[in-house]
């Protein structure tokens, strides 16, 4: 896999795709800028003083249907190519309500770019026990979210993939997160251990 600046090089572009519920959407509990694509799209920019950098926020309907649209906004201005962000976040959002959109986050660029690098981010509203709309057992979790992985491999063969590790809801979701781990390691994915790291924030 090239690095980013081999891609820059190569390419000219880069594309990054976040794809996940209410933590990658962000509002409302935060601003578009507050959210952590936000913040990745700053470092991003800081990184390579002289790329161009764009981020694509998903603009909700509800938490069902497709994004409405994508409202871009440029980062920074520059002549070494173009690194594009697109944040496909919705909240209340289970793997199988993402797989229901792929359309959002597969050719979203007018170009038809596909992505380089994608992170995806799911499963609290999966282990959400209280909601029996959204409520699946951990085993159908880990294979709708295959599923999931699939579609998104076979869209951008060439990305890198990376799954976070769900955070934590006001319910266990042990099991949930222990058939992530299962996952990556099955699809051969890059792993960012956001529970593991929550833990050791909160419940040290």
């Amino acid at each position: 896999m090239e690095t980013i600046t081999q891609l820059l090089k190569t390419k000219n572009a880069v594309t990054f795709t976040f794809i996940g519920d209410s933590i990658t959407w962000g509002l409302n509990h935060c601003t578009a800028e507050e959210t952590y694509v936000a913040y990745f799209s700053e470092e991003m920019a800081k990184s390579f003083p002289n790329t161009k950098v764009i981020r694509y926020d998903g603009i909700v309907k509800d938490e069902q249907s497709p994004l409405l649209r994508y409202d871009a906004t440029t980062i920074q201005e520059g002549t070494n190519g173009t690194i594009h962000i697109i944040r496909s976040g919705v909240g209340g959002n289970t793997v199988a309500r993402a797989m229901a959109r792929k359309q959002d986050f597969t050719g979203v660029l007018p170009s038809g770019t596909k992505s380089d690098y994608i992170f995806t981010m799911f499963g609290i509203n999966d282990a959400l026990r209280t909601d029996p709309a959204k409520y699946v057992s951990a085993q159908v979790f880990k294979e709708n979210y295959r599923i999931l992985l699939h579609l998104l491999k076979a869209d951008a063969p060439n990305a890198k993939i990376a799954v976070m590790t769900a955070t934590t809801n006001d319910q266990c979701i042990d099991a949930h997160v222990q058939v992530t781990y299962e996952l990556i390691q099955e699809e051969s994915v890059k792993q960012i251990d956001l529970n593991a790291l929550w833990k050791q924030q909160y419940d040290p």
